[in-house]
Formats: structure tokens, sequence, C-alpha cells
């Protein structure tokens, strides 16, 4: 089991340090077409941990898709990984903040 969860932390550890290398042409990405996407690709995993993930309507932001995907898929399974004894529950939101 802890040989498990360190393959699966080096493994993210890889993810993240591949992300910052990465460049890439930004665009209009669709926050809510992203988060959409990523809830589809981890929904057994959400069912097998009585997650339950809301949202408040998300913007289109001008980045990479690919990243943001990850952000989102980083934020959901590190609640899946690292709870306590109740099912995980995550609320992703935004706001503006000045031209930002």
């Amino acid at each position: 089991m802890a040989l498990h969860r360190m393959q699966r932390l080096i493994n993210d550890l890889l993810v993240y340090a591949r992300a910052g290398m990465q460049g890439g042409e930004l665009t209009a990405v669709d926050c809510e077409t992203v988060l959409r996407q990523t809830l589809h690709d981890l929904q057994m995993a959400i069912m097998e941990n009585e997650a339950e993930v809301t949202h408040d309507p998300l913007p289109t932001v001008r980045g990479n898709a690919v990243q943001l995907g990850r952000v989102f898929q980083n934020l959901i399974d590190n609640a899946l990984k690292f709870r306590g004894a109740a099912p995980p529950r995550v609320h992703i939101s935004a706001r503006r903040e000045g031209a930002q």
C-alpha cells in the first residue's frame, strides 16, 4: 500500500514538473468545458469515493486547456486521495480581481 502511494506521489510530481516545462500557445479556454471533461474522466473515482464536486459558473480565460485540465484533475484527485473519514466535497469557483 505504501509503495503504491509513493509511486502515485512520484507520478504526480513528474506531471507537475512537465507542466512547468510545456509552453504552448495561449488561447481562449472555456473552463466549464474543461471541467466537464475532467469530471467525465474522473467519474468512476468520484463515484467510488462518494465524492461531491460542485462549481459556480466558470469563465472563459486565456490559457492552455491541457494545463488547466491538469489543474482541475489534480485538485479533484488530491481531494480523493487525501481525505478524512467523510466523503470528499470539492467546490470550484473563480473570481475577478482587477484585470485578472
